[in-house]
């Protein structure tokens, strides 16, 4: 973000933690959707959310489920992390 009058750069927090949705999170830990979703259903790693999307057309409106960068990092430290050490 830039100030409006003198055009400096203005470093800003953001008020949130990011989210992901489901297939983004399944690439970032190197997966399949289906593997996620199956794991996601044995484990425990939280609340969960949901984001609901509202598509042209249909009569209800969708819900996806998301994560946030917190949930993110303990499923790639459950998962992937650990099998990092086999050789």
């Amino acid at each position: 973000m830039f100030c409006e009058n003198c055009g400096h750069a203005i470093k800003h927090p953001w008020p949130v933690e990011p989210i992901f949705t489901l297939d983004v999170t399944a690439m970032m830990c190197g997966m399949k959707l289906s593997t996620l979703r199956s794991w996601l259903a044995r484990n425990d790693i939280g609340e969960t959310y949901y984001k609901l999307i509202v598509a042209e057309g249909r009569k209800r409106p969708t819900k996806h489920r998301v994560l946030t960068a917190g949930q993110v990092k303990v499923i790639y430290a459950r998962t992937v992390a650990k099998g990092k050490g086999r050789g």
